[in-house]
This record gives structure tokens, sequence and C-alpha cells, in this order.
């Protein structure tokens, strides 16, 4: 088993996983059958508070919040190497062109093809989450606090080549994760409010869940919102956006569904307290 998985992503017919104790003990980066298998470890270099998790180009490219690296590693196996040196990164999100990194106060933009970086978004207290998303970058801002300039929580917008920045959505309690699919955008609002709440351009943000119970992970796929809580009993959701029904995937006393991703068969999740990788069908 895995000792402390805590991020996931797709990588065509598998599953790419971080095991990284929460610690900042060394861990590693590898892959799973997403149907099922042995775990095969890609990375075991600079493994330590992975704050995200991004597959690009046949690479599984990581951040970390200990220290100023962002490394990849081929798929197919092969030596991990440095990406970048960019300072502390909060979380990172994958482009066509480029891969985005989150700092206190901006988001910068480094190309895949090692051209020149560029900063992508400014003025971001504190960058939670970042997607990218038909053409479009967003930002979660956790904010910063009473009597700072941006205090409550905020979601940007900007074009790729980081023009043109907008706000769409503020005055949030405490934004934790973004995600987005044709037609939406999707964010979980925590703290005390632990909403899940979506719409089409942020200008009337629809809540999907209230009360969510520890809210913690959120992912969006299809017209579907997939989110985990842990609260006693953690547990694995969905919420479809266009009716508001809802599904409980899984369920358990003890459980900490950490990450969670989807494609258009699978839900699939980590347990950091069990150690495990878990799946289930979409409905």
């Amino acid at each position: 088993g895995l000792t402390s998985p805590v991020r996931l992503a797709l990588a065509g017919d598998d599953v790419v996983v971080a095991d990284a104790p929460l610690n900042g003990d060394p861990g590693v980066i590898g892959l799973v059958p997403s149907a099922g298998g042995a775990f095969s470890t890609l990375a075991s270099t600079n493994v330590e508070g992975v704050a995200g998790l991004v597959v690009h180009g046949g690479s599984a490219y990581w951040a970390n919040e200990l220290n100023p690296l962002i490394m990849r590693v081929p798929l197919t196996g092969g030596s991990e190497e440095m990406f970048v040196s960019s300072g502390n990164t909060t979380a990172i999100a994958g482009g066509p062109a480029a891969l985005f990194g989150s700092y206190v106060g901006y988001v910068q933009a480094f190309p895949f093809d090692g051209g020149e970086e560029y900063q992508a978004m400014f003025d971001i207290a504190v960058a939670t989450s970042i997607v990218v998303h038909d053409g479009w970058l967003y930002g979660a801002d956790l904010g910063q606090g009473v009597g700072a300039e941006f205090p409550a929580g905020r979601i940007l917008r900007a074009p790729l080549d980081g023009s043109d920045q907008t706000v769409l959505v503020e005055g949030q309690n405490r934004l934790l994760q973004i995600d987005a699919q044709p037609g939406f955008l999707t964010w979980l609002d925590g703290g005390t409010n632990d909403q899940i709440n979506a719409d089409a351009d942020g200008a009337e943000p629809i809540q999907l869940v209230s009360a969510a119970d520890r809210a913690f992970a959120l992912a969006a796929a299809g017209t579907e919102v997939i989110f985990t809580t842990l609260a006693d009993e953690g547990a694995v959701w969905g919420v479809d956006v266009s009716d508001g029904s809802v599904t409980l995937y899984a369920r358990g006393s003890g459980a900490r569904p950490w990450d969670v991703v989807a494609d258009a068969g699978h839900v699939y999740w980590v347990d950091n307290a069990t150690g495990e990788l878990l799946r289930a069908a979409r409905r």
C-alpha cells in the first residue's frame, strides 16, 4: 500500500499518484493502471510537501511547498529532473504551451519548450488553486484577512498570455479549490461556509451544496462536480450541475479522501488514512 497519498492526475489509462507524507518526509511519484494493478515508482527525489501534480506531453510535473523546485519525470520511466527553480509554489496547472505556478502575490508561466517565463496573474494574495480551461487561466485567491487590500476570497480570470485580468467572484470566505468544464466554473468555499458553488461566468453563482461537512477536494467532470468531505465519516460525493441531483460514491468511518479526479467512466480518489487508491463507477 501507499504511505500517505496526497495528489492525483490522470494520464491516459493510468493514474499518477504523489505519495508524500504530510510531515514533509521524502515521498515518491508513481503510476497505477486505472483498471487496477501494481504501483510503479517513477521518481523519489524532491517529493516533499507536494503542492500540485500535472501531466503533460508524456511527463509528470510536481511542485513542492518545502523547496523552490518544480520537477518532472517521464511517464515511461527515466530520470527525474528539475523543470524550473521558482520559489515556494502553492499550486500548479498545465496549459497547452506552459506550466503555471502560483506564488504569494502572483502566478507565473513557464513555457514547456524552455522559452522566457512571464507573469500570468497579479495582485493575488495566496492562490490556493489554479486551473486552465478553454484558453483561460482561473485563480482562486484565498484573501489576506481583515484589513487587507483583498480581505475576502476572490476568483480571477486572465487569458493565458497574462493580459486583461478580471475578477469574476468576490466575497468568498475561504476559497480552497476551483475547476472548470465546458459551460461552468465550480469552486469550493470552505471555512465556515463549506459550500460548493458553480456558474457559467461567475456573475451569478449557484450554490450546489451547502454545509458540506469539512469539504476538502473537488473535481469537475462532464456536468458533475465531485468532491470529498473529511468529517468523522469521510466521503466522496457527486452533484450534477444541470439538475442538482446528488450521488454518494463512498463513505467510511475514519476515511480521509484527500484528492479526487474523474474520467468518463470512473471516479478515483486516494485515502490518506489507509494509503489506498480507490475508484467507483460514474453514475
